[in-house]
C-alpha cells in the first residue's frame, strides 16, 4: 500500500509505504520512521533507529523513490498550494474561506 499527502502550510509531504506488517513513513528534508504493527500497532517505536534495520530502510527508501521522487513532488505540491492561495487572494482570504468546522493549517492560525 503507498499514500502520499501533501497539505498547505504542512512543513513536509509524507509518503507512506505498507507492505506486511512493516509501515515505512517519508518526510521530505527529515528523518524517515519505521514501525512494525504487528509488535508495535501505536507506532511507538521508531525503528528507523535500530542499526538492525537499515537494510529494510533502504529497502523502503528505494522502493519509494521508485514509485515517486519525494524532493520534487514536495516542491511540486508546495509550488502548487501557493499559486492557489494566490489566485484565491492570499492567506487571510483563505483563512477566512474555510468552513467554522474545519481545523485551520497552524500558518493559517498565526496569523489570524
Amino acid at each position: 500500500m503507498f499514500s502520499e499527502y501533501h497539505a498547505t502550510a504542512a512543513k513536509s509531504d509524507e509518503f507512506m509505504i505498507r507492505r506486511g506488517r512493516c509501515k515505512y513513513i517519508h518526510y521530505a528534508g527529515f528523518a524517515p520512521e519505521l514501525y512494525d504493527l504487528e509488535t508495535d500497532a501505536d507506532e511507538l517505536k521508531n525503528l528507523a533507529l535500530d542499526p538492525a534495520y537499515s537494510g529494510l530502510l533502504a529497502e523502503f527508501e528505494r522502493q519509494l523513490r521508485d514509485i515517486v521522487p519525494p524532493e520534487e513532488a514536495d516542491a511540486g505540491a508546495k509550488r502548487d498550494q501557493g499559486q492557489l492561495i494566490k489566485k484565491l487572494g492570499g492567506w487571510q482570504a483563505v483563512a477566512e474561506y474555510l468552513s467554522p468546522a474545519a481545523t485551520p493549517a497552524p500558518a493559517l492560525e498565526m496569523q489570524s
